[in-house]
């Protein structure tokens, strides 16, 4: 009895998903009963919004009450957020020297970008890296956790980080996996940190960045680009309709932000390093 015990984590995270099916399905007959005219970005943000929160209310029902997110006051994981924040700007940049310098994209010209339109792109990252850490690691690496394994907590969390975006456009092998080491290198984060902060910065910064040079972020475009660019070669290189991260130059630059993730010292006062390898 004792032993199943140790295995409850895995009934947890399918109750997690099925109701989240279950209120994705809702959701979708809701939108299709009341006509209300919203434009595709918007009711993104309203069904992540709305699945974030049902999220955490089942976390804090199916997980230990004494486990909490660690989503502290901003200023005092300041630091963290801007080490995410200049990791994510700094291994994207490296990126994008590359598809330059090597002819993969070149700038076909520049946009006129607006504060205004800089401030929504700032926005909706910052939304998208908030809800999706808060639910990816927050929530999912919590309850992962239970089960006393990193293996498990680093490897599962990265796959489900991968099913999140299994519908996205352009989404083949090479997206996949860029995601899957994505998922690595924001988790790690979080077990290192202790907090959400660290990952937030990265991720917002992540896509931030790529959608102001011109790319699609993980296949669903850009919001006010300061380039177009026009790409030459395989989808492989290129990326295709996924974008950057559907490159295997960008697999290169992850794992080897990987091995510098391993060399940074993260400050952490709450970070669970009692996990067993």
């Amino acid at each position: 009895m004792q032993k199943a015990g140790k295995f409850i984590w895995i009934l947890k995270i399918i109750a997690l998903y099925f109701a989240l099916f279950i209120y994705r399905e809702l959701f979708i007959r809701i939108l299709y009963l009341v006509d209300i005219r919203l434009n595709d970005m918007l009711i993104t943000g309203i069904y992540n919004a709305l699945k974030v929160a049902l999220s955490v209310i089942i976390m804090k029902l199916i997980v230990h009450k004494k486990e909490k997110l660690h989503f502290d006051r901003v200023t005092k994981y300041l630091y963290q957020l801007m080490m995410g924040i200049i990791i994510g700007f700094l291994s994207f940049i490296v990126i994008f020297g590359i598809f330059i310098v090597t002819g993969v994209a070149t700038i076909d010209h520049f946009n006129n970008i607006s504060l205004k339109g800089l401030g929504l792109a700032v926005g909706i990252y910052m939304f998208v890296g908030v809800t999706e850490e808060i639910f990816s690691r927050g929530v999912v690496g919590n309850i992962l956790k239970e089960s006393n394994n990193k293996y498990v907590v680093y490897i599962l969390s990265s796959a489900l980080f991968v099913w999140m975006h299994i519908r996205n456009e352009g989404i083949d092998i090479i997206p996949m996996i860029n995601l899957f080491i994505a998922g690595i290198i924001l988790i790690d984060m979080y077990m290192k940190s202790g907090n959400l902060y660290m990952c937030i910065g990265f991720h917002f910064s992540w896509n931030f960045i790529q959608s102001c040079l011109g790319f699609s972020v993980s296949g669903t475009g850009n919001v006010n680009s300061i380039f177009t660019l026009s790409f030459t070669g395989s989808k492989q290189i290129t990326g295709g309709s996924f974008g950057a991260e559907g490159s295997i130059i960008t697999s290169i630059i992850l794992i080897l932000t990987i091995f510098f993730m391993s060399k940074v010292n993260i400050p952490s006062k709450s970070a669970n390093r009692a996990i067993n390898t």
